[in-house]
């Protein structure tokens, strides 16, 4: 893993607002670890009706979610947030090659997937390029701006 990237993603991360959203308890401690060292201001949820919840009440620019979780799966969560704001982006986790839920990932503007289990080289690298595309589409809203 290149040492730079890692860097410039701890920089950028500070003034990226994250909602994490994932239902296996095990799974969400570890990566909610993983991501709590590289955003300053991480928001995580259990499920997508927690997850939106927590969107409403916080400034969020990126949110990463599972697919598969109770009360309300990531994609309807997703289509949710979106309705609210157009220019939040998206990262959705999956554990398999879903084509139905991906088709409606991207009929709302998800393109972005990371499959599990997740190589934390391949997840630094959709962050970084994630964030740099939303800075180029001017959809992140920077802290004090």
């Amino acid at each position: 893993m290149d040492k730079n990237r890692v860097l410039e993603l701890v920089s950028l991360g500070e003034k990226i607002h994250v909602l994490y959203v994932e239902d296996n308890d095990s799974v969400r401690d570890a990566t909610g670890a993983i991501l709590k060292k590289f955003f300053k201001n991480l928001h995580i949820g259990i499920d997508g009706q927690e997850g939106l919840k927590k969107f409403e009440e916080n400034s969020i620019n990126l949110v990463i979610t599972d697919i598969n979780m109770p009360k309300m799966d990531g994609i309807t969560m997703a289509g949710k947030i979106k309705e609210i704001n157009k220019n939040v982006a998206f990262i959705i986790i999956s554990a398999h090659n879903e084509v139905g839920f991906i088709k409606k990932s991207e009929e709302i503007g998800i393109y972005t997937y990371l499959y599990k289990p997740i190589d934390l080289s391949i997840l630094v690298d959709t962050l970084l390029d994630t964030i740099k595309e939303m800075q180029s589409n001017k959809a992140l809203e920077y802290e004090g701006s």
